[in-house]
């Protein structure tokens, strides 16, 4: 027999899997520490070679001033004031890629957590069913037994 309070939370439980499976996976397979801080190394990798692209393009357009300020000024002043500025970058971009991603974690982790949920009580409806199913079960044994006896249940009652 088809339960129809099953079949809404399989539908609901498939959805999520669908939709939120690769957010779900995440939770359940990295710990919090390791989440944040593969997802930190990505992002450092990401802002060096934005921040080197960066550099060169500003270069490029100013080729002249640099030229002409590559003759007169200290390098090892504008060597400081390059990795300063890049310091600085990374730290503002890896300060905001820290909440970014331990927020997005907790994020999945309620999925998860809803995920699990919604599947034990799935479990627990298949449990009711079963239990119900014995029950009845053991219901028709024993009125099958009365039966090949003769009797009825109410046959000791007498009526006046």
């Amino acid at each position: 027999m088809l339960n129809e309070k099953r079949i809404r939370l399989m539908t609901k439980l498939a959805i999520m899997e669908e939709q939120e499976g690769a957010e779900i996976k995440t939770a359940r397979t990295y710990f919090r520490s390791d989440f944040i801080s593969i997802n930190l190394l990505k992002n450092l990798l990401r802002i060096t070679t934005a921040y080197l692209i960066g550099l060169l393009l500003w270069c490029g357009y100013n080729f002249e001033k640099v030229l002409a300020l590559l003759n007169t000024m200290d390098i090892t002043k504008m060597g400081i004031i390059i990795l300063i500025s890049y310091i600085g970058t990374v730290i503002i971009f890896m300060v905001s890629s820290y909440s970014i991603y331990a927020y997005r974690f907790h994020q999945n982790e309620n999925k998860f957590y809803t995920y699990r949920d919604m599947l034990g009580h799935l479990l627990y409806e298949y449990e009711q069913e079963e239990k119900a199913a014995k029950e009845q079960e053991q219901n028709s044994r024993g009125h099958n037994r009365r039966r090949k006896r003769g009797g009825r249940r109410n046959d000791n009652i007498v009526k006046y």
